[in-house]
C-alpha cells in the first residue's frame, strides 16, 4: 500500500499498483459491499499477517466481509476499489453514491471533512420587522 496526489483529493490512499482506494459508509458506519457491490468494487484483500503502508499510513488492519471475505481497513474501514479506475491518476469513485452509502477516497494526513455550519437561524417575523425581510 502507498500514497499518491491528487489535484482535487490531496493526498491519498493507493494500493500496490497506485490505484486509489475508497471506504464505503452511510452515516460515518461502514457498510459492507459483497454480491453485486464487490463486483464493481473489489475488496482489498488482506494478504496474511499485518497490512503494509507506506510511512505517514496509519490505522490499518483487517476485518472480514459478512461473505467471509477478509479485507485491508483504514481507520477500521473496509477498502475497495473501484472498476472505473483504471490507471493511478483515476479517484472517479469519490462522492458517488451507491450500494447503500457514499464512496470516499482515503484522504492521508488531513483531517476528516468538517461537517458544514449550521445556517444562521432568522428572528421571528413581526409586525415592526416585516418590511426587511426577503424572499
Amino acid at each position: 500500500m502507498t500514497t499518491k496526489h491528487d489535484a482535487r483529493l490531496g493526498t491519498i490512499l493507493a494500493d500496490g499498483n497506485g490505484l486509489t482506494l475508497y471506504t464505503l459508509t452511510n452515516n460515518g458506519k461502514a457498510v459492507d459491499c459483497t454480491g453485486a457491490c464487490a463486483a464493481v468494487w473489489p475488496p482489498l484483500a488482506a494478504a496474511g499477517g499485518a497490512p503494509m503502508a507506506a510511512p505517514g499510513v496509519g490505522s490499518l488492519g483487517t476485518a472480514t466481509l459478512s461473505d467471509g471475505t477478509r479485507v485491508v481497513t483504514a481507520g477500521g474501514l473496509p477498502l475497495y476499489r473501484f472498476a472505473q479506475d483504471h490507471d493511478s491518476g483515476d479517484a472517479y469513485g469519490e462522492g458517488l453514491a451507491t450500494f447503500g452509502g457514499v464512496w470516499h477516497a482515503v484522504r492521508v494526513g488531513q483531517p476528516a471533512p468538517a461537517a458544514a455550519p449550521a445556517a444562521p437561524r432568522r428572528p421571528a417575523m413581526t409586525a415592526s420587522n416585516r418590511s426587511v425581510w426577503t424572499y
